[in-house]
């Protein structure tokens, strides 16, 4: 009936003689409520009650009909959250553009940053970092920059019992080397921006690379696997102005203490009776090792052999030596940052200046193909980005399987140098797309 009224009308029944009120008692029964006219600044709605009684509310925009509503952004009213619940608002949806309608992202995230301070401050950091560790585990956010700010003023503005929680959750929150070195930097701009606070000179280094920092950072490339550790340091070896040489040379990473230190763990655990973790060994150790050479320096360690030692030889060659022919200079290292170029200078470059040869083009992209099929490579590893404009290329990475965050990403640009001509390709992209346990 409200829907096939005229408005006028409901409008003048509204102001009609059983209009009451904004203090009148609610009916003893359970009324029924409807909602004939509702404008941007005012809602007007009636309530019936089994009498044929009829009780008219006229409830302007800004008006509490409650004496626990607040002020919200857009000028209306709304219920109070708590700072826990403004805290998982923040770490699930962030504070980027486009997050909320009625405040810019500047003011939101000065004010999600204010109660996260707070929360600190107040005693609560530990629960703080216990929201950290369950959003980011349970990948309840599409991008970690929120949680690791929060993280990062954990470290800087917490007590002892909030900075021991969160070094101890930067290895489990930091899952790759992109995030570490985001997180670094976010603690930078924290330590930096409580100096100015506080009146104080900004030291050259903002971080204080204590010994629980230095330990946390360690544990990020100890605990992992030598083929993991691999993974990691040829993927992402610079960003946000970070290296892992940087990192190396200010954490001081040791394997052979930390093996022992983790054997010595497990045979008190195994004294107790409980079940510890697996000790490395000295092949484990000899491996990190070769690693750690390899992200402090640049290039493989001689003499060096085993799976670990083939896949870094594979991944420098992809990323220094192979190019397309072109007019002799290779287009290595793109948008990768400095380091990356530094790094690479030692290796001469595979370069072919005559550009009509078709046969070295072709035994390029086919050693490249061969190299990616064979360690699964992602599009990070390579260096060249003329290499990265072939179709042949990209048909390797979805033959290996790209990551589903990484193929939303580049659809645009396959689709554009025509990667879905190759045979097999659609039906790759549609298999990861339509996988439960990818999305």
């Amino acid at each position: 009936q409200i829907a096939n009224s005229n408005p006028n009308q409901l409008r003048a029944q509204a102001k009609g003689p059983h209009r009451v009120s904004r203090s009148h008692p609610w009916p003893r029964h359970r009324p029924s409520i409807t909602w004939p006219a509702c404008s941007r600044q005012s809602c007007s709605f009636a309530v019936h009650g089994s009498n044929n009684s009829r009780l008219s509310y006229n409830m302007q925009q800004h008006q509490n009909d409650d004496r626990q509503q607040v002020r919200n952004l857009a000028g209306g009213s709304c219920f109070r959250i708590t700072p826990m619940q403004q805290l998982f608002r923040f770490l699930i949806m962030g504070a980027d553009k486009g997050c909320s309608y009625y405040t810019s992202n500047t003011a939101l995230a000065f004010e999600n940053a204010v109660n996260v301070k707070d929360m600190i401050m107040g005693g609560h950091g530990p629960a703080v970092v216990a929201a950290i560790l369950e959003v980011s585990e349970q990948g309840r956010a599409a991008k970690q920059d929120a949680g690791l700010l929060a993280l990062a003023m954990c470290v800087a503005l917490g007590d002892q019992a909030t900075k021991a929680a969160a070094y101890a959750a930067v290895p489990r929150v930091c899952r790759t080397a992109s995030t570490l070195f985001s997180f670094l930097t976010a603690l930078k701009k924290v330590a930096a921006a409580g100096r100015a606070a506080a009146g104080q000179e900004q030291p050259r280094a903002a971080i204080q690379w204590g010994r629980a920092m230095r330990r946390a950072v360690a544990a990020w490339y100890l605990d992992r696997t030598p083929k993991d550790l691999a993974h990691q340091v040829t993927k992402y070896s610079a960003r946000a102005g970070w290296a892992h040489a940087d990192l190396l040379r200010l954490a001081h990473p040791d394997p052979a203490a930390w093996a022992a230190a983790k054997a010595r763990k497990a045979a008190a655990a195994a004294a107790l009776g409980q079940s510890g973790q697996q000790e490395r060994g000295a092949a484990g150790v000899e491996q990190q090792r070769q690693v750690l050479a390899y992200a402090a320096k640049g290039t493989v360690p001689a003499g060096a052999d085993g799976e670990v030692a083939a896949y870094l030889a594979a991944a420098h060659r992809l990323r220094r030596e192979l190019a397309l022919p072109g007019d002799g200079s290779p287009a290595v290292g793109g948008k990768r940052g400095k380091h990356e170029v530094e790094l690479g200078q030692e290796a001469a470059p595979t370069t072919i200046t005559n550009d009509s040869n078709a046969a070295a083009r072709e035994a390029v992209v086919g050693e490249a193909v061969a190299l990616i099929r064979a360690h699964r490579f992602n599009h990070e590893h390579v260096g060249d980005q003329r290499l990265l404009r072939t179709p042949a290329i990209w048909a390797a990475f979805l033959a290996g399987g790209m990551p589903l965050t990484a193929l939303v990403r580049n659809l645009g640009r396959m689709a554009s140098i025509g990667v879905f001509d190759e045979p097999g390709c659609v039906d790759a992209v549609c298999g990861v797309m339509c996988s439960a346990p990818a999305v």
